[in-house]
């Protein structure tokens, strides 16, 4: 009787047991030696389509596709000496779905027999949410290295501008001076000439950094590309076809018309050029689209942009297109895939879109062309119509006095030359202290402040406080840097006008004029 008590305790401690690993969450298997399935649990069904009964008809290499006869012997011998075992492999379900698992097996006896008892685990999720935190942490490090290289392109700009001033200032100065048959003008124009085009690389370098100088208004995308038509159509070869798709019913948008341009002509130029000298076509397609997260994560560097409408220009071309180790560098300053490279490309266009709060997505493969889409924000129909300044009258006197605050001597001389040039009397400080005392000193004769936005000691916006502080007075920014980024620091604080470096004396003679042409408050 004892022994019969202490069967049936045993007995109903394995139905237990069997009845735990029955309702078990984790798919559980066992397999004879012979690779055949002997239990299967619920789970197992469930995980793989087939009811306990076909699994029971079926050995591990119907549902496990890698583990072949062959390495099965293997497989059986390695965990019999080791004992358990866990790793990853793939299940295949009843409809043919291959999906990752993770197996922990372990090598069981039992009544003189040997078994591997395997639960698995379903990791579809697991590489799912990985494959997301590898994207994000992707995007993230493309992030830093743009914000990174934008911080260093943006104080290049900077520097080459103030460089540039005192060039093209002299160049300037040089050009009134001499007489009109002079034989030196050529060679001083193009000294002028090589700065301005110097100056516009600055600017490419800016627009990449994304604090380039914007002019935004409404405008609407098909009317800035229809404008472009007959330019685009003399830039690229004969043997290219370009085709304008512009859908109906397209919302404006918030930008520099001049930089949708510059958007347009650098993929363009770089459509033709993949396709090269063979015949080929180039579309531009316009149109507006919901973006949801999923299309947005999608996108380069797409910021954590909003879900919503967004006009889209397309340009797609059927040229040779790129593998992915192309994609992941194209929009790289001055990275090309011709011999010799041409400045910023795309690098500019990711730039000047990520100003405009857009993003770019691009798809292309090797043999099968690129297709690069921009995404601007719809501006909601609600919106009134960006009302555009009304000019001041324009005026100038000839008993003004300037006071001119700049660290760089080179802008200082050139800068006070043109002053001087133009009829104005010139104070000139190399810092902010001194321009504060200077003002300080003279301020009932000074009628306007022309201000360094950088400087050492006091900075452009403390040196402004300062002054105000002492009296109210006209103040001109002037800056190396962009308009946007300085305006942005400059946020409640008044000044009359910007004054781009490097600028001309006909630029700062209008600058002044309109300046002085106003009242302060």
């Amino acid at each position: 009787m004892t022994k019969s008590k202490q069967g049936e305790s045993d007995l109903k401690r394995i139905e237990l047991i069997r009845y735990t690993i029955d309702h078990s969450a984790e798919p559980a298997f066992w397999i004879g030696a012979d690779g055949r399935l002997i239990y299967v649990n619920y789970a197992a069904c469930r995980s793989l389509g087939f009811s306990g009964k076909e699994l029971l008809d079926m050995t591990i290499h119907d549902i496990q596709p890698e583990l072949t006869q062959e390495r099965w012997l293997d497989h059986w011998a390695s965990i019999q000496i080791k004992g358990s075992h866990t790793y990853e492999s793939s299940h295949k379900t009843k409809d043919g779905r291959i999906f990752p698992v993770e197996i922990r097996v372990n090598h069981v006896h039992f009544e003189g027999k040997e078994y591997h008892c395997a639960f698995t685990r379903d990791l579809t999720e697991h590489r799912r949410r990985e494959a997301e935190r590898n994207r994000m942490e992707a995007q993230m490090q493309e992030v830093q290295k743009l914000e990174s290289l934008g911080v260093l392109a943006g104080g290049i700009a900077h520097d080459f501008n103030n460089l540039l001033m005192a060039i093209l200032g002299n160049a300037d100065l040089t050009m009134i001076s001499l007489p009109p048959n002079s034989p030196v003008r050529r060679y001083v124009e193009e000294i002028a000439l090589a700065s301005k085009r110097a100056a516009e690389l600055c600017r490419q370098m800016l627009a990449y950094s994304g604090k380039g100088s914007m002019m935004v208004a409404r405008y609407d995308l098909p009317t800035i590309v229809g404008e472009m038509t007959q330019m685009l159509e003399a830039s690229v070869s004969k043997k290219i076809i370009l085709r304008y798709i512009f859908d109906a019913d397209i919302p404006p948008v918030m930008a520099d018309a001049s930089q949708m341009k510059q958007i347009v002509i650098n993929l363009v130029s770089n459509a033709a050029e993949s396709i090269s000298d063979r015949k080929g076509e180039i579309s531009i397609t316009i149109g507006v689209m919901f973006c949801d997260r999923d299309y947005l994560s999608q996108c380069h560097f797409n910021n954590h942009l909003p879900e919503g409408q967004y006009v889209f220009l397309e340009v797609a071309d059927t040229g040779q297109g790129m593998d992915a180790q192309t994609r992941e560098k194209i929009f790289d300053p001055f990275f090309t895939t011709k011999f010799v490279g041409r400045g910023l490309g795309l690098a500019a266009v990711l730039g000047i879109v990520r100003s405009h709060g857009g993003t770019i997505r691009v798809d292309s493969e090797p043999g099968r062309g690129t297709t690069i889409r921009v995404l601007l924000p719809a501006m909601p129909a609600e919106d009134e119509k960006a009302k555009s300044k009304s000019s001041k009258d324009k005026s100038a006197s000839a008993n003004i006095q300037v006071l001119l605050i700049d660290d760089d001597p080179n802008v200082r001389d050139v800068s006070s030359e043109m002053l001087k040039l133009l009829g104005y009397s010139v104070l000139t400080a190399p810092n902010g202290p001194q321009g504060i005392a200077l003002y300080r000193k003279h301020k009932e004769a000074i009628d306007v402040v022309i201000l360094d936005y950088t400087m050492p000691e006091l900075n452009g916006m403390e040196t402004f406080d300062e002054l105000h502080n002492i009296r109210k007075v006209r103040v001109i920014l002037s800056s190396g840097y962009a308009e946007k980024e300085v305006v942005q620091s400059f946020k409640g604080r008044e000044f009359v006008d910007f004054l781009q470096k490097p600028y001309t004396i006909e630029k700062l003679r209008d600058v002044l004029e309109q300046a002085l042409a106003q009242t302060i408050q």
